[in-house]
C-alpha cells in the first residue's frame, strides 16, 4: 500500500476526550481540562503521535489566546501512577492569535512515544487575555502512527 495515496491506512485518529468552551475570566479560562485515558496497547502500541488542538476564538481588540498542554502517562489503567510525559505551560506558550475578530487555527504537537508508558491522557489549557468578553472553543484529536501492525480504522 502506498503512503502517498492512502496515509489513512497507516495512522489511527483517536478522540482525546477533551473539548470545551471558555469565556475570558470565566471558570474554564486558564484552567486545565483533562481528557480521557487512552490505552496505547488497544491501538497497537504506537511509537509516535501528533496531538492536534483545534481552536476558534472570538477576540476583542488587542486581546489574545494562548493554548498549553500536558500529556500524562502511566502503567496503571486509572493513571494512579501518572507522570508528565510532555508539557507546554501557558506561561511558555506563544500567543496564537490577537486582535478583534474570529480567529481559528490548529496547534500541532509531534511526539516520539518510545519512552511512554501504556496509558496516556491529554490535558489542555487555554488562556484568553480579556476580562470577560472573549470566547473560545477548543478540541483535540490524537493521531497515532508507527505501529508494528497497521491499525484498523
Amino acid at each position: 500500500m502506498n503512503r502517498d495515496h492512502n496515509i489513512g491506512a497507516f495512522i489511527a485518529a483517536i478522540d482525546s476526550g477533551v473539548d470545551f468552551n471558555s469565556v475570558a475570566a470565566g471558570s474554564n479560562d486558564n484552567t486545565e481540562k483533562a481528557g480521557a485515558i487512552i490505552d496505547r496497547v488497544a491501538h497497537k502500541s504506537p511509537l509516535s503521535m501528533s496531538l492536534l488542538i483545534a481552536y476558534t476564538a472570538v477576540l476583542s481588540a488587542a486581546n489574545t489566546i494562548k493554548i498549553g498542554y500536558r500529556i500524562e502517562h502511566g502503567n496503571d489503567p486509572a493513571l494512579a501512577d501518572t507522570a508528565d510525559f510532555a508539557a507546554l505551560t501557558i506561561a511558555n506558550a506563544a500567543v496564537l492569535a490577537t486582535g478583534a475578530g474570529t480567529k481559528t487555527g490548529v496547534v500541532k504537537v509531534d511526539l516520539d512515544l518510545g519512552g511512554a508508558h501504556r496509558y496516556l491522557r491529554v490535558n489542555i489549557t487555554d488562556d484568553l487575555s480579556a476580562a470577560n468578553t472573549d470566547t473560545s472553543v477548543c478540541g483535540a484529536v490524537v493521531i497515532f502512527g508507527g505501529e508494528d501492525v497497521v491499525p484498523s480504522i
